[in-house]
């Protein structure tokens, strides 16, 4: 019978391997060395940025397989450096520049990988490059002249089919007559396959508009109880379905036929007439 005793080296990458023979009590040692392996390094950052704006650098997700990482060192690509998991730095001239992160673990091994981040010139630092200015007709030596944009997203309103970022674009806002610079409450359905709004023009918590997209039409809504709602879905005035904002469901009014009266009565007028004719054919008056 034999034995096989694994052990760790304290503070070294190896491992002893002990073979112990019962029948001849001589142990056999040897040991076998792990393979170590290097950190490894990766840069979160943005590919772009403006002069003077405060870049942060972060290099949360590098790791060692296995051991610890103890120091991060970073090189910004225009002279300086920094240090630590997570830095920020700006740049004063535009250009491209290179940044490389360097990273150190507790077996003294090391990686660096590189990324590049291309700084453009704010002239006036209103956010906006000099390019993008110029390009949309502001100045771009003027803190207080930068393209509009409702919705902070970067894109100017000229450009941006929502300006609001509510989820209606500007367009459908101009067709139901909300200000496409004022976020509106709206729900989004479906009737029949087909996508239809109800929008809260003046933000009151009312629904006060039925627009349908496919058919270009635009109705005014009707709040009979808490939260329930008539809709007229083709325009002629009469309400086809129920919208119960609670529940967030849609029904169909059940109507009955209407009879189409003149119709009845110019079948009505005719049978008379035939009956009439009949009548009075009998008594020999024709």
């Amino acid at each position: 019978m034999r034995r096989i005793i694994l052990r760790c080296i304290p503070g070294k990458r190896a491992l002893m391997i002990t073979i112990v023979s019962m029948f001849f009590l001589i142990p056999i040692s040897a040991s076998l060395s792990l393979a170590q392996q290097s950190p490894i390094a990766i840069i979160s950052a943005p590919d772009t940025a403006l002069t003077n704006q405060t870049v942060t650098f972060d290099a949360s997700q590098s790791h060692d397989p296995n051991g610890t990482i103890l120091n991060y060192t970073w090189d910004f690509g225009d002279g300086t450096t920094g240090y630590g998991k997570v830095v920020n730095h700006s740049y004063t001239r535009p250009g491209n520049y290179t940044i490389t992160l360097t990273i150190l673990d507790n077996e003294n091994l090391s990686n660096s990988t590189s990324k590049q981040i291309e700084v453009k010139s704010d002239s006036d630092g209103d956010g906006w490059s000099d390019e993008e200015e110029s390009r949309y007709g502001t100045d771009p030596y003027n803190a207080s002249s930068y393209p509009e944009d409702t919705d902070g997203d970067h894109l100017p309103d000229i450009e941006d089919d929502d300006d609001d970022n509510d989820g209606l674009n500007d367009t459908v806002e101009k067709l139901i007559e909300t200000d496409p610079k004022i976020k509106n409450e709206f729900v989004n359905l479906s009737i029949d396959g087909k996508e239809i709004f109800l929008v809260d023009k003046d933000n009151d918590g009312v629904y006060d508009v039925f627009y349908d997209p496919t058919a270009n039409l635009t109705t005014s809504t009707s709040l009979v109880d808490i939260n329930k709602y008539l809709i007229d879905c083709d325009g002629d005035g009469k309400p086809d379905y129920t919208y119960n904002a609670t529940s967030n469901t849609l029904n169909r009014i059940q109507r009955f036929t209407e009879i189409p009266w003149p119709i009845v009565i110019e079948v009505l007028v005719a049978i008379i007439i035939v009956v009439a004719i009949g009548y009075l054919y009998k008594k020999g008056r024709f």
